[in-house]
C-alpha cells in the first residue's frame, strides 16, 4: 500500500498538481476525488464509501494541503526576486489591490483564525504565518473528519479504536498483507454488499439474512458474529461459533485482524456458493 501511494504521488498527483503554484490556494473537488478514487481502487472499496473512512484509515491528507504549500512557497520565491523583475511587480500589484490569490489566502486565514499580515517587506513573518495557516487547515480538517466518524451511525466507527489504521499509506512496513487490510477496512466500515446495507432502502423481506432462518436483517454484525450457518467457519478462525459485540470490536481494533480476514474470505465464498446454488 505504501509503495503504491508513493507511485501515485510521484506520477498521478504530480500531473494533477501541475502549475499548482498558481492555483493551489483554492480547493477543487475534482482534484480531491482522484486521490479518493485511488484509495478505493487499491483497497477494493465500493463507490459509496464515506470519505471519512478513506481519510482516517489511509491517513492521507487532502491534496489541497499539498497545493497550498506549493503556492505559498512559490509566492515567497517571487517576492525574493529583484525589485525590477516582472513576476515580483505583478505579485505586488495583486497584494496592493487585495485580489486573486492574496484575497483568498486572507479569507482562509480569517476562516481558520490565523494571522496573515501579507507584508511583502517582512518575508520571514510571511513565511511563518503561511506555515501556521497550513498547519491550522490540516488540524481543523482532521478534527472535522474525526467528528464525522464519531457521530456516524454507520458501521462500527464510533466504537472501535481509531488509533489503529488498517490502510495507512504513511506507516511503512505494515505487519498485515494487503488482502487482510482490504477485508478489515470493509468490516470496520460495514462496507460488505449484504442484503441489508446502511445506505439501502430495500423492504424488510429482501433485507433479511440469505443463509439462516432467523429472519433478521443481514447486516455486518449478523454476518461477522451471529449467523449460525457460518458458525463452523467462525469457530475455525475466531474461536467461537458466535461473538458478542465487545469481542468483535476488539478484533476490529487490532485484536485479531488476520483471523477476521481469514473468516471473511471463507465465509464470503461460502455465502456466494449457497446463494448461487439455491438462487436466494
Amino acid at each position: 500500500m505504501e509503495a503504491k501511494f508513493r507511485v501515485f504521488c510521484s506520477v498521478a498527483r504530480a500531473i494533477l498538481c501541475y502549475a499548482s503554484q498558481v492555483w493551489g490556494f483554492s480547493q477543487y473537488r475534482v482534484v480531491e476525488q482522484v486521490q479518493r478514487h485511488f484509495i478505493k481502487m487499491v483497497m477494493g472499496l465500493p463507490r459509496n464509501t464515506p470519505d471519512y473512512i478513506i481519510y482516517l484509515e489511509s491517513e492521507v491528507e487532502p491534496i489541497f494541503v499539498h497545493t497550498l504549500v506549493s503556492h505559498c512557497r512559490y509566492v515567497l520565491k517571487i517576492l525574493e526576486m529583484p525589485a525590477a523583475r516582472l513576476p515580483r511587480l505583478v505579485a505586488l500589484e495583486v497584494i496592493q489591490r487585495s485580489v486573486f490569490w492574496f484575497n483568498d489566502v486572507k479569507r482562509l486565514a480569517e476562516r481558520y483564525g490565523c494571522s496573515f499580515d501579507g507584508d511583502p517587506d517582512s518575508l520571514p513573518a510571511w513565511r511563518a504565518q503561511s506555515e501556521a495557516l497550513v498547519a491550522a487547515i490540516g488540524s481543523s480538517w482532521r478534527r472535522d473528519i474525526l467528528a464525522k466518524a464519531m457521530s456516524s451511525s454507520v458501521g462500527f466507527y464510533s466504537q472501535i479504536d481509531l488509533s489503529r489504521k488498517c490502510a495507512s499509506v504513511t506507516s511503512a512496513g505494515s505487519e498485515q498483507p494487503l488482502w487482510v487490510r482490504r477485508w478489515i477496512i470493509r468490516f470496520r466500515g460495514a462496507l460488505l454488499t449484504l442484503n441489508h446495507v446502511p445506505y439501502g432502502d430495500k423492504p424488510f423481506d429482501r433485507s433479511i439474512c440469505a443463509l439462516c432462518n432467523m429472519r433478521v436483517l443481514e447486516d455486518a454484525l449478523h454476518f461477522l458474529a451471529i449467523c449460525p450457518v457460518l458458525g463452523e467457519i467462525r469457530v475455525r478462525f475466531l474461536g467461537s461459533a458466535t461473538l458478542d459485540l465487545g469481542a468483535l470490536l476488539d478484533m476490529m481494533s487490532g485484536g485479531n485482524w488476520r483471523g477476521l480476514a481469514e473468516y471473511g474470505r471463507l465465509a464470503w465464498r461460502y455465502r456466494s456458493e449457497l446463494i448461487a446454488e439455491f438462487n436466494w
